[in-house]
């Protein structure tokens, strides 16, 4: 709903999210990518967003997780070029594709995102009155999904932009080879990488402030860590997105790609979760 009140009101444009395109077959950076993506989040039990969290709040393998995918982001940015063909460029007078899900369907957009909305509160519902949580939790799920939006509000009206936190690890990059090759353009935009910053800035001080530490989780070890962050960097920059640009703002706009993406971010996971489950890791 802020997504489009605020593209409804002219303050950012919240354009949706095109696939991401490698020229091999249609959604194929997003469904790779992605596959990546949840590949290195089942080994690091992270993301690009939650490793910046992790590292406020002082975690060991968080570190060795953003070690990883720094050198993801500066991977990706020294060699994919090579990976990608080039696509045709669309004909004069060609229909705009459908990014949307409202454009697939024919439908407004606005009664496109009520429905979207009410099928993921029927979601949080039914996971709140049947999958009750066990472990206890610092803040309520509804509270906490309230403050993302309030997140996403701010990034909107302060920057015009989404939240989405994987371009700060291909910003690295380009800084990374900016440095190591002498060059007479300009350096990069920080931007992304102030936005990291203030992520993990903002983890570190709640936990300080809030006097409370977060409960023991399962360890990861340091090469799962730096292993599974390079595939989340990779995967991240390769789909155009992350949990946060397409699971968060992505798919909040309705983007056929970001469902796309998420759906494939699930497999990757569970994949590598049974895999590893099965073979006894």
């Amino acid at each position: 709903l802020i997504i489009h009140l605020t593209k409804r009101a002219a303050l950012a444009p919240c354009p949706p999210r095109s696939p991401a395109a490698w020229g091999y077959f249609p959604y194929d950076g997003n469904i790779v990518g992605c596959l990546l993506l949840g590949a290195g989040m089942a080994l690091t039990g992270s993301c690009p967003g939650t490793v910046l969290v992790q590292v406020g709040m002082g975690l060991r393998s968080g570190f060795a997780v953003l070690a990883g995918s720094l050198v993801g982001g500066a991977l990706f940015v020294g060699y994919s070029a090579g990976f990608r063909r080039a696509t045709p460029a669309a004909a004069k007078g060609e229909e705009k594709p459908k990014l949307t899900f409202a454009q697939r369907c024919g439908v407004a957009h606005f009664p496109a995102v009520l429905v979207y909305q009410a099928i993921c509160l029927s979601v949080v519902g039914a996971a709140l009155r049947y999958l009750p949580d066990e472990q206890g939790k610092l803040l309520n799920p509804l509270i906490g999904g309230s403050l993302m939006a309030l997140a996403q509000l701010a990034s909107l009206l302060l920057t015009t932009n989404t939240l989405g936190v994987s371009s700060a690890y291909e910003s690295f990059g380009k800084l990374f080879w900016r440095a190591v090759t002498p060059s007479p353009s300009p350096w990069p935009s920080v931007s992304p990488l102030v936005f990291a910053a203030g992520v993990a800035g903002g983890s570190a001080a709640f936990w300080r402030l809030s006097g409370t530490f977060p409960a023991k989780g399962v360890e990861v070890g340091d090469a799962a860590a730096v292993v599974g962050g390079v595939l989340m960097a990779i995967g991240s920059r390769v789909a155009g997105g992350c949990t946060s640009g397409h699971g968060i703002s992505g798919m909040a706009g309705l983007s056929v790609a970001s469902f796309v993406s998420v759906v494939a971010m699930f497999g990757g996971g569970i994949a590598v979760a049974l895999g590893g489950k099965f073979l006894g890791f």
